[in-house]
């Protein structure tokens, strides 16, 4: 019997455009998933966004986040939301690689990322330690 960890889920690992590209959907097990994103940057400062879908089924239509904003006044903004990695000042990612742990709860069967880098040359690897694979 081995002691070994199973390994996470590799969900995407490729270089990034400047167009969202899909990730491979993962189960939600017990509402909670965990995505792990191991980037390299290089070729001055990089941006790097990212957005969460999801679905009941595999193939069905994809649910995009959105935010819930009280405006005040009992109106409530409802925009996609779209997350950007960035340092500690709030600036683009200097050249260099980058280990970032991201952690959710959520109601749905499937997840997925979609990802992009508007600036800068950037290989993104995305793994899902918990996630069961679809």
């Amino acid at each position: 019997m081995s002691t070994r960890a199973a390994e996470p889920a590799v969900l995407f690992d490729a270089p990034l455009t400047n167009a969202f590209k899909p990730s491979k959907w993962i189960a939600i097990v017990s509402r909670e998933f965990t995505f792990d994103f191991d980037l390299v940057a290089a070729g001055g400062p990089s941006t790097v966004q990212y957005y969460l879908e999801f679905a009941n089924i595999p193939g069905g239509p994809a649910y995009r986040e959105i935010a819930q904003e009280d405006t005040g006044s009992g109106v409530v903004q409802m925009p996609i939301v779209i997350r950007t990695f960035t340092d500690n000042n709030g600036t683009n990612l200097a050249d260099g690689t980058y280990h970032f742990d991201t952690e959710y709860v959520r109601r749905h069967r499937l997840v997925r990322v979609q990802i992009q880098a508007t600036a800068g040359t950037v290989r993104a690897k995305i793994t899902a330690p918990f996630g069961i694979p679809v």
